[in-house]
């Protein structure tokens, strides 16, 4: 049960928030006597829909309270913010519930002080008629996003076209022909019915070692389920969800025009996503921002499990974090209560700054200011204050702390850029492992805050100390070759035998690292200025750096192993595990492993090359 508390600072208090600061000084002594305080712990409900109506205004003196309507959050409420007045005001039970978030010491003013309050002083009243109006307005603009996916046609989307192959195709020319038209699936028209052949179809066929010359229409699936192009994206989704399809075909006056895939609603909804960005920006603590953190998770995780495109996965979650990061810095410098002193700039670093974050995802961030010589003590001192205040604030928002010291609060990541630049000479002068893997790191910046220019200037140098600097490069390519893919001569995976990761694989450390550090070398040796491993790929290829064949295997076989490998996180998540970088062999199909096997076999063609160039 809530305890009673002796008052304390009452008054003081109820002067510095709306909407007592509306009232009189004589009027706030007076409420302070009918006050109650009580204490609530953390997850304790509060009241809720099985509650009668209320008796009293509700006032956060400490702690978080949330406000839920069944699964759907409704309010963060911190020091200061009011809540069941809406319940005073019409006289009904409340609709939500409200629960102590962490532990809460809650001021409560009495109905009856509430209502004289509200005849007394009209703009009492209008506070709190304008904070209802809000709420209602809020929870039309979060329910009509539904309404936006009636609006929204099939045709929205962009429909993937896919071969119409004759019935008397064989097995072997339809994965030829899905092959080469990128897509997953295949039509066909088996009498008057039309057919589709699917990535699964043909895995299954594999499984049970069906003849590659067995025509499709003995594999395919007849009848298709579809839907006219003018379908409402809404009326799609509750097609494939009724009948459990992860592929709807598309039609044109009968005709199919190509294929929508759950991953596309799911990819249309991501892009279309400006509230969640807004809830960002509006967020004033790291508890608001941690919530919004863990549903993002929870969309990944649904994008993971769906086979969303890796690169786009990556690019979704950075352009997410990179705003959660910025309001975090904001929320930061709030608390420390100055501005910074001279011009800085917040970069991130490894997977972050290439954009290829995935849902086992840590800090890594470094920080960069312009001193004046004469202030330089006073303005280390204060930069240091925020690097230690920023990473305890991405801590609580639900970045994990780098187990490699990464991160500005630790005196190597974060300097002026006189320093930055006496480091970056320093590294490129004595390329042992240690400053050849920092260097690999910080090629990788991009800017989050701040002046981009001095980001920009940075990376610049960057470039140039590693012209020509044969040594560097050479010892940034044996890190590309020190661990190898963990596959045998005869084409068998190697998997851990003993520990906790039995009958397991590291394919961030046998396949994913190898090409992320190699590619990385190639760029500084080709003035590759992206920061993307696939972009980089692509750039390495039109500058002829990498042959169009090796190019196009090295990206296949990348975004094969980066959707492997977010697949398995979102899985052991959704299981309560911890997300790793380790995938089970044994998990996977029979189409799916010998595609493994083949991409680390790239990836030992890639590390051939290196080694050739860099013997």
């Amino acid at each position: 049960m809530p305890r009673l508390f002796k008052m304390l600072d009452a008054e003081r208090f109820l002067k510095e928030h709306e909407p007592f600061q509306l009232l009189p000084p004589q009027e706030i002594k007076r409420i302070v006597h009918h006050l109650l305080v009580r204490f609530y712990p953390e997850g304790e409900i509060i009241f809720g829909p099985g509650s009668g109506p209320l008796t009293h205004l509700h006032i956060v003196r400490k702690g978080t309270v949330i406000l839920t309507e069944g699964e759907k959050l409704i309010d963060f409420l911190h020091e200061g913010d009011c809540f069941g007045f809406i319940s005073l005001m019409t006289g009904d039970r409340p609709s939500f519930t409200a629960r102590a978030y962490e532990d809460a010491l809650l001021f409560l003013l009495p109905d009856r002080i509430f209502h004289q309050l509200r005849h007394t002083y009209p703009q009492w009243d209008s506070y709190f008629t304008r904070k209802i109006l809000k709420r209602f307005d809020t929870k039309y603009r979060q329910e009509s996003s539904w309404d936006k996916l009636l609006e929204v046609k099939v045709k929205d989307l962009g429909i993937r076209p896919v071969p119409i192959l004759e019935p008397n195709t064989s097995l072997k020319e339809a994965v030829r022909e899905m092959l080469l038209s990128g897509q997953r699936c295949a039509l066909t028209k088996i009498q008057d019915e039309w057919g589709i052949l699917t990535e699964r179809d043909v895995m299954k066929a594999v499984e049970e070692e069906t003849d590659i010359r067995t025509p499709v229409e003995k594999l395919a699936t007849v009848p298709i389920i579809g839907v006219e192009e003018d379908t409402p994206l809404l009326e799609a989704l509750t097609v494939m969800t009724k009948h459990g399809l992860s592929k709807l075909v598309v039609f044109k006056e009968g005709i199919p025009t190509g294929v929508i895939e759950e991953r596309d609603i799911l990819y249309h909804q991501v892009e279309n996503s400006p509230l969640v960005f807004k809830e960002i920006e509006r967020a004033e603590s790291p508890e608001e921002l941690h919530f919004i953190f863990l549903r993002i998770t929870e969309r990944v995780i649904n994008m993971a499990t769906e086979g969303v495109d890796p690169e786009k996965v990556g690019l979704y979650i950075s352009q997410l974090n990179d705003r959660i990061m910025r309001r975090s810095f904001l929320l930061t410098l709030r608390r420390i209560g100055e501005e910074p002193p001279s011009a800085f700039s917040l970069v991130v670093l490894g997977s972050e700054g290439r954009q290829e974050q995935t849902l086992k995802t840590d800090q890594d961030n470094a920080l960069l200011y312009r001193v004046e010589a004469v202030l330089h003590t006073d303005i280390s001192q204060y930069y240091a204050l925020l690097g230690e205040e920023y990473i305890k604030t991405l801590i609580k928002v639900g970045f994990p702390p780098c187990q490699g010291d990464v991160m500005i609060s630790h005196p190597d990541w974060r300097g002026s850029y006189q320093e930055w630049e006496k480091r970056i000479r320093q590294m490129a002068s004595r390329p042992e492992p240690q400053n050849a893997l920092r260097f690999s790191v910080l090629l990788d910046m991009r800017h989050v805050m701040g002046d981009a220019e001095l980001t920009a200037s940075l990376r610049d140098l960057i470039f140039r100390v590693a012209k020509d600097n044969y040594p560097l490069l050479r010892s940034m390519a044996q890190e590309s070759l020190r661990f190898k893919p963990p596959i045998t001569f005869f084409k068998n995976l190697v998997v851990e035998s003993t520990g906790e990761h039995r009958g397991e694989l590291d394919i961030k450390k046998g396949g994913i690292f190898p090409v992320v550090q190699g590619v990385r070398v190639l760029s500084l040796l080709h003035d590759v200025r992206e920061q993307n491993t696939y972009s980089r790929i692509r750039q390495l290829e039109d500058r002829g750096a990498l042959s169009r064949e090796l190019a196009t295997d090295l990206l296949e076989a990348y975004r094969f192993m980066n959707s492997l490998r977010l697949r398995s996180q979102a899985l052991k998540l959704r299981e309560g595990k911890r997300a790793d970088n380790y995938i089970n062999p044994s998990s996977l199909s029979k189409w799916e492993r010998n595609h493994l096997k083949d991409a680390f076999r790239i990836v030992e063609k890639f590390q051939e090359i290196l080694e050739g160039r860099f013997p």
